[in-house]
């Protein structure tokens, strides 16, 4: 019986030591605002993985006049 504990044991702090692809897949986004390709403003920055991420920095920019907001994620 203390075999199979040990076993249990062994499999699941293996699990829990592989990394999912989705946390290794993070950045932290936010919206920076450019006037005339100076900048002026940006947002505080969010935490994003995965599909969310993929998502962020497939945003388009917006451009209103002379100046533009767009998503930058580092």
């Amino acid at each position: 019986m203390k075999k199979y504990y040990r076993k249990i044991l062994l499999v699941l702090s293996v699990v829990a030591l592989i990394p999912s692809c989705e946390l290794l897949d993070c950045k932290d986004c936010s919206y920076v605002t450019y006037e005339d390709g100076v900048y002026v403003s940006e947002t505080p920055s969010i935490p994003y993985c995965g599909k969310a991420l993929a998502d962020k920095e497939a945003e388009s920019p917006v451009i209103i006049g002379n100046r533009t907001t767009q998503v930058e994620c580092y």
